[in-house]
């Protein structure tokens, strides 16, 4: 049997560890389960088509659920147009311009790069082949 003393120390010491774990645990717990944006200083390229031009900046295109944001680009000749995959799934990007310069057609995964450039003047449509509802064009001045 415990003493009042000793039952005074046991609720105490059950108070502080469950306001350790509420105030430092459950943050910690809950972070576990949050989807991590990239780094950007680890990128992985998954393919650069062409040289690019480097003194443009390059363009980012962020692949998501509902599609291409932005779904039109327009970019210089040369300029790198760089597409993030965060969609949560893999993607496959292919250009649908039988006589244009053709790009993709490799599978994506789920956070990762994909960088193309065009040297001449063009306009190329593409399409995520896994859900074709997913739509762009690039128009190359």
């Amino acid at each position: 049997m415990l003493t009042p003393m000793r039952k005074s120390i046991v609720i105490s010491s059950t108070l502080v560890a469950i306001f350790a774990f509420y105030f430092y645990g459950l943050p910690y717990l809950l972070a576990i389960n949050e989807p991590k944006l990239p780094d950007v200083h680890q990128k992985e390229k998954v393919v650069s088509e062409e040289k690019a031009a480097t003194n443009l900046p390059k363009l980012l295109v962020q692949v998501t659920k509902s599609g291409f944001q932005p779904s039109s680009i327009k970019a210089k000749s040369g300029q790198r147009i760089e597409f993030y995959n965060a969609s949560g799934a893999n993607i496959k990007l292919v250009s649908d311009s039988a006589n244009k310069p053709a790009f993709g057609g490799k599978v994506i995964p789920n956070n990762t790069y994909y960088t193309v450039s065009f040297n001449e003047k063009t306009m190329v449509n593409f399409y995520n082949e896994i859900n074709v509802s997913q739509k762009g064009s690039i128009t190359v001045e």
